[in-house]
């Protein structure tokens, strides 16, 4: 990283970026540094006469890069020291979230009162919040449209459904892990972000599955409790008629 690596603060939070030609050091480096990107290579523009080699990237993003920049601060250069110091401090001033709290504000359309999580955005309710955010994804929409003229509305189902049979990651298209629909890289990722926001929503009393207020000694909301209980009920029943299934009437 002291000589190759890069590290940088953008609008979207921070990253480091690992380039070299040596594809076995930049695999072991995602390796190390548990990145969920795919590994990229690329061939750098080489002046005539001459053939530069392919080169290989790496990218770590977010809340993970800041982690390893003041895991490797102490081990860097004076010069590299300095670029980790302002970026951390544009991050810590920009981007950084504020902490989770929970919040019963009226929302700023309908004026019912909604659980929010404080962090910026507007304070609306999960319907109003819908409707205000139609034209943002629409927009989105016609931009994938006008870069790819083929795209249409059910085209990354299409896709999923095709690595999902192919027993491609549905993310990454990389081999799957046995028995899921991810690799190894992004259903550890996922586990992690699923324990996290389970965490985060226990401590706030909301629902694991959705963002509205729990039942009283349980971690979900009314809603997600009655279907649990059907599931169950219709679990139990066919594992009953299995264990003791009806006798022929002769």
């Amino acid at each position: 990283m002291e000589g190759e690596g890069s590290f940088g603060a953008y609008a979207s939070g921070l990253r480091i970026k690992l380039t070299m030609t040596d594809k076995d050091v930049v695999e072991r480096a995602k390796e190390v540094l548990h990145s969920g990107r795919k590994m990229t290579e690329y061939q750098p523009p080489s002046p005539e006469g001459k053939d530069y080699k392919l080169a290989y990237c790496v990218t770590l993003d977010g809340r993970l890069a800041a982690s390893w920049m003041m895991t490797l601060w102490p081990l860097l250069g004076q010069r590299r020291r300095q670029c980790i110091e302002e970026c951390l401090r544009i991050w810590r001033s920009k981007v950084a979230p504020l902490p989770l709290t929970r919040l019963i504000v009226p929302c700023s359309n309908c004026g019912q009162d909604t659980p929010r999580l404080s962090g910026g955005g507007p304070r609306l309710c999960r319907p109003c919040f819908s409707v205000w955010r139609k034209p943002y994804t629409a927009r989105a929409r016609a931009n994938r449209k006008k870069n790819n003229p083929t795209y249409t509305a059910d085209w990354s189902r299409k896709a999923q459904q095709a690595a999902k049979a192919a027993g491609r990651c549905t993310m990454c298209q990389q081999a799957a892990s046995a028995g899921h629909t991810l690799c190894v890289d992004h259903l550890a990722w996922k586990r992690g972000y699923q324990n996290n926001r389970n965490k985060k929503h226990k401590a706030l009393s909301l629902c694991t599955s959705c963002s509205k207020p729990v039942s009283n000694g349980h971690t979900v909301c009314e809603d997600h409790l009655e279907r649990k209980r059907v599931y169950q009920r219709k679990r139990n029943a066919k594992l009953k008629a299995l264990k003791h299934p009806a006798k022929e009437v002769l």
